[in-house]
């Protein structure tokens, strides 16, 4: 799938034809033709360095608060909830960065 454009072994989870209504909290949405799952910041830098050649539509969550068109779609969408979940959430000073993919409960 997406293997002969990437220079490593993609350590994430990659799926085809994949129907994006699992994820969403209203269960809607099309299908997408390739949906991975980065599992650390190195396959995620790598998909956004390729991404012409990955097609990349869209970036989520968990895929709450999210509403995709029900069509169809050609290209892929990263997930980011199986991503390392040390760096997600960080406090210095009293400024929280939060990455996707962190639930609010943890926030």
């Amino acid at each position: 799938m997406l293997g002969s454009n990437m220079s490593y072994d993609f350590i994430g989870n990659e799926y085809s034809s994949f129907d994006i209504r699992k994820l969403t909290s209203i269960r809607v949405g099309g299908k997408v033709s390739n949906f991975v799952q980065p599992k650390s910041l190195s396959d995620l830098r790598l998909l956004i360095k390729n991404k012409n050649k990955n097609k990349i539509k869209a970036i989520l969550g968990k895929g709450s608060n999210t509403l995709p068109s029900d069509k169809d779609v050609d290209g892929v969408i990263i997930g980011m909830s199986d991503f390392n979940k040390s760096n997600l959430l960080q406090v210095k000073n009293n400024i929280f960065n939060v990455s996707s993919g962190i639930s609010a409960p943890k926030f």
